[in-house]
């Protein structure tokens, strides 16, 4: 499989369906040259893989990243910490654990009550950026207005946080995303790492506020995870 693009290549980016396909035919579990990182492209593997907890862990050890010579690299994520045992990498039986700390904060009905707050969300982030009194078609930066803002203002709520600056949780999320997208170069994943260490600084003062109380959103469950000793402070955060 030598002869596949390079996966980071701009033009495959912007386009990947060819070498989805041709991984999905010829290489349904491919190793990207010069890592130790796998690609898995059909279904039936991935299912397989994910079911083999004792062979294969969900722990996040490395990311991909741009090197010098503008190929794959690893970014080791254990010298930063980022190793810990979480609700997103853990692996059987401590997801089991922490899901239940968190899963009944996101039960169908509370999910349902917040719609009528997120429709009202949605009305005043439009109508901030929408000229008053225009009945014609009107363009707005979509993204930076609404598409952006709203999960997460909506994600605050479900969260719990105290008193959130919606343009650093914003921020915060985009440089996670970025932090995963594998373009980024060894100086930019640095930095990335600087932010995400301080919007754990956030959360971890968040949790330091929060009581131990599900009901106000998921802050509270995994603040009462600590106080029931199910979670460590660094995995709490």
């Amino acid at each position: 499989m030598s002869d596949l693009p390079d996966l980071l290549d701009p033009a495959v980016i912007q386009d990947p369906s060819e070498l989805y396909h041709r991984l999905l035919v010829e290489a349904p579990v491919w190793r990207i040259p010069d890592t130790s990182m796998y690609v898995i492209s059909r279904w039936d593997l991935v299912v397989e893989a994910v079911g083999r907890t004792e062979d294969l862990s969900s722990n996040l050890e490395c990311l991909l990243y741009t090197g010098d010579d503008g190929w794959p690299a690893l970014f080791d994520m254990v010298a930063l910490g980022a190793n810990i045992s979480t609700l997103a990498t853990a692996d059987p039986p401590e997801h089991t654990v922490h899901r239940k700390v968190v899963f009944p904060t996101l039960v169908e009905r509370r999910m349902t009550g917040l719609e009528p707050t997120a429709r009202d969300l949605a009305t005043e982030m439009l109508d901030r950026v929408l000229p008053a009194g225009t009945d014609g078609p009107v363009a707005i930066e979509w993204v930076g207005a609404l598409a952006s803002r709203l999960p997460l203002a909506v994600l605050a709520l479900l969260m719990g946080f105290s008193g959130p600056d919606l343009d650093e949780l914003v921020e915060w999320s985009l440089d996670g995303a970025a932090m995963l997208a594998g373009t980024c170069t060894l100086t930019d994943m640095a930095h990335l790492a600087e932010r995400a260490a301080a919007a754990g600084a956030y959360l971890a003062d968040e949790l330091a506020r929060a009581p131990g109380d599900p009901e106000i959103g998921i802050v509270g469950a995994v603040k009462k995870g600590m106080d029931d000793g199910v979670l460590t402070g660094e995995a709490a955060v």
